[in-house]
């Protein structure tokens, strides 16, 4: 029988006996080994959402190279703001291997995110009015600003957004003023936010 070699078959698995006698010649036999066909799969995975974002299978002999890497693959998806996690084949050009099972490779990317920040003022104006309508005293208006944060997922481009804090306060208290012969509904406004 003709020695195994992982990744390789023999064109003849068994040499069959010859009968020499006596002054026959020397037989030489030759048994070639050919390569057999090994299969690489690479799959491009999202942490984030587990979904699948790219695939590559390549065919090819036993110990022979595949002509691949992950290189230009992952410059495709960071140039779509996906963060390299892991790469498992470590950026190298590929070779098969030769046991005859696939070799399965996983690269992992996450979402690039970004901070962000949004400010949004709140008015109060306070109406000075006699009983007609018509204005008493000019209008007294206060301003509190609020703030929040938020981080913008760059993948699908939804912000996580934090609650809104006031960043000077609460709208201050204030008296309404003081006209001759007129009596205000309200003499103080209260502080509110």
């Amino acid at each position: 029988d003709s020695p195994a070699v992982p990744g390789y078959t023999p064109n003849i698995k068994t040499v069959a006996p010859v009968t020499v006698t006596y002054g026959s010649p020397d037989v030489t036999r030759e048994v070639v080994y050919t390569p057999d066909t090994q299969t690489i799969k690479v799959y491009y995975v999202d942490q984030t959402n587990g979904n699948q974002l790219a695939d590559a299978q390549k065919q090819g002999p036993a110990d022979g190279d595949a002509n691949y890497s992950t290189h230009d693959t992952i410059t495709k998806l960071q140039s779509q703001h996906y963060v390299l996690v892991n790469d498992q084949t470590n950026g190298d050009q590929l070779k098969f291997s030769n046991d005859g099972k696939p070799q399965i490779y996983y690269v992992y990317f996450t979402h690039e995110m970004k901070q962000t920040q949004d400010k949004k003022p709140v008015k109060e104006t306070i109406h000075y009015v006699y009983a007609n309508g018509s204005q008493a005293a000019p209008d007294k208006i206060q301003t509190v600003n609020f703030s929040r944060s938020g981080k913008t997922d760059l993948v699908t481009n939804v912000t996580n957004w934090d609650n809104w804090t006031p960043t000077n306060g609460q709208f201050a208290k204030v008296d309404s003023p003081e006209i001759k012969g007129y009596t205000p509904d309200i003499k103080t406004i209260n502080p509110t936010l």
